[in-house]
């Protein structure tokens, strides 16, 4: 809880920073790619986040890998101030953060669309443009297959669950068959 709350205030200072400067996609597209970098790199990683080295080490590394980017200075200092505060692990949480922030700014939903068949084009559009009427904000959807479903679709948009899939009509009919409410 401690950390959702920290990451939520340097995700909001960055998202400040980012939208005085009109570069709220590029900062975040630099953390985003900083982060999948040292993530990607085990050793990297647990030695930048871990309480084992030196500071004075952890910065040399760190500005070894900046210098080698094109990221923004804003995106550079902010790295630079995560590492000082000892905060690079939770970049991943501060991401999430920054992009829930950014959507909410922007009147922007995000929404998990799981069927049991891959959904074409046309059928992603018809239930984001159905899930915007519903919500009242510009949707932005992920899609993902899961066969278990049996068919039908589920859609998790912040709390909601908007849930046609074939599977939970079959177990409403079983529990009304037990209850015998047939």
């Amino acid at each position: 809880m401690i950390y959702q709350s920290l990451s939520r205030k340097y995700a909001k200072a960055l998202l400040e920073l980012a939208r005085e400067d009109n570069k709220e996609n590029e900062y975040i597209g630099d953390l985003k790619d900083f982060y999948g970098f040292i993530k990607d790199q085990a050793d990297l990683w647990n030695y930048l986040t871990g309480p084992v080295g030196l500071l004075e080490k952890k910065r040399a590394i760190l500005e070894a890998i900046l210098e080698k980017t094109k990221y923004s200075l804003t995106t550079k200092n902010f790295l630079r101030l995560l590492l000082d505060n000892d905060r690079v692990f939770t970049l991943g949480e501060i991401i999430d953060t920054y992009d829930k922030l950014l959507d909410e700014a922007q009147g922007k939903a995000r929404a998990t669309i799981v069927s049991a068949t891959t959904l074409s084009d046309s059928e992603v559009d018809a239930i984001t443009v159905k899930l915007s009427k519903v919500i009242g904000k510009k949707i932005v959807s992920d899609v993902s297959v899961d066969q278990s479903i049996i068919g039908g679709v589920i859609a998790y948009v912040g709390g909601f669950v908007f849930d046609g899939s074939i599977k939970t009509q079959l177990e409403i009919i079983r529990e009304n068959l037990k209850k015998g409410q047939l």
